[in-house]
C-alpha cells in the first residue's frame, strides 16, 4: 500500500501533461508558421501582408525550440527545464515587445499557459525541488 502511494506521489499530474501537450501542438503550428513566413515571404507580400524582418522570425523560432526543450525537461522531472521554460517565456515577451511594440493584450494572452503551468508545477513542486 505504501509503495502504491509513493508511486502515485511521484507521478506527474494530469494538468502538467495536458498543458505540455497543448503547448507542443501550438508550438508545432508556430514553427510551421514561422518557417512559412521565412521561406514564403513573396506569397505574403503578394497578399499585401507585411512580413516581419527575418531576424525577428529567427529569434522567435529559436525561442519556440528552446521552449519545447524546456517542456520536455519538465516532463522528465528535471529542475533545469523549469528555469529554461520560464526564462524563455520572459525573454519571448520582452523580444515581442521590442520588435512589435507594447500590447497588454498580447502580453496577457502569452501568459495564460505559462501561469497555468506554474500553478500545476507548484502543486507538484516536491518532484522538482527535493
Amino acid at each position: 500500500m505504501e509503495n502504491y502511494e509513493n508511486e502515485k506521489r511521484n507521478k506527474l499530474g494530469g494538468g502538467i501533461i495536458t498543458l505540455a501537450v497543448i503547448q507542443f501542438v501550438t508550438n508545432g503550428f508556430g514553427i510551421i508558421g514561422l518557417l512559412m513566413m521565412m521561406f514564403g515571404d513573396e506569397f505574403y507580400k503578394s497578399l499585401g501582408i507585411t512580413v516581419p524582418p527575418a531576424s525577428s522570425l529567427i529569434i522567435d523560432l529559436v525561442f519556440v525550440i528552446i521552449t519545447i526543450i524546456g517542456l520536455v525537461l519538465i516532463l522528465l522531472k528535471n529542475k533545469i527545464g523549469i528555469y529554461i521554460y520560464f526564462t524563455i517565456i520572459v525573454l519571448s515577451i520582452v523580444s515581442t515587445t521590442i520588435f512589435y511594440g507594447f500590447s497588454i493584450t498580447n502580453i496577457l494572452l502569452s501568459l495564460i499557459l505559462p501561469v497555468l503551468t506554474a500553478i500545476f508545477i507548484y502543486k507538484k513542486k516536491y518532484l522538482y525541488f527535493e
